[in-house]
């Protein structure tokens, strides 16, 4: 091969690895890790406990066919998902992957109205920030805009995608009176749909 064949080659290696090490830059530079997006199946979860209960709609909480909002004595379990027509799996610790069955005392409502299909929406209802801190979607009282609520008492903003191919970012502040105050962009490191 001449040299003359050789510079294009050599200048198309060059710019490779310049664009590879910009995005190594921006990863450590703050824009995050990849995150990784659950599709959350209850079948998989440890079960914590085993108790007795009614669900009587669909969950707040979670957009799917088969997510409930149950009730055991006065706790409510929102989401709640189906394992069969007699009991619902309800994740109580997402991070380790625990959670309690509930037996269903009734049948589940037959209409599971306002929810589509598992197989058409796929929306956040949990995730982890790459700070550790854990959030879910809030069932009653949410401040406009920032529907999550994290163990570190910031509310987040729903997730959405980063500059880099396959992370997401969030927008989280602290909460006072009705806003929400310093608010910055996080990097996401789990979401659960």
């Amino acid at each position: 091969m001449s040299s003359v064949a050789r510079g294009p080659v050599l200048v198309c290696a060059a710019a490779a690895m310049a664009l590879i090490a910009g995005m190594t830059g921006a990863r450590a530079a703050g824009h995050g890790p990849l995150t990784s997006v659950v599709r959350y199946q209850p079948g998989t979860m440890r079960v914590s406990q085993r108790l007795s209960g009614t669900c009587w709609t669909a969950s707040i909480a979670v957009n799917r066919s088969d997510a409930y909002r149950c009730m055991v004595v006065n706790a409510i379990y929102d989401p709640c998902f189906a394992l069969g027509a007699t009991s619902v799996g309800c994740p109580t610790d997402l991070r380790h992957n625990r959670g309690v069955i509930i037996k269903l005392a009734k049948p589940l409502p037959t209409a599971n109205f306002g929810h589509r299909s598992m197989s058409v929406v796929r929306s956040p209802w949990a995730m982890t920030r790459a700070t550790g801190a854990f959030c879910s979607l809030g069932t009653g009282t949410i401040m406009p805009g920032f529907p999550f609520y994290c163990t570190d008492r910031l509310v987040c903003g729903v997730p959405s995608r980063g500059p880099l191919l396959g992370a997401y970012n969030v927008k989280c502040g602290h909460p006072q009176g009705r806003g929400v105050f310093s608010v910055h962009s996080y990097p996401v490191r789990t979401i659960w749909e």
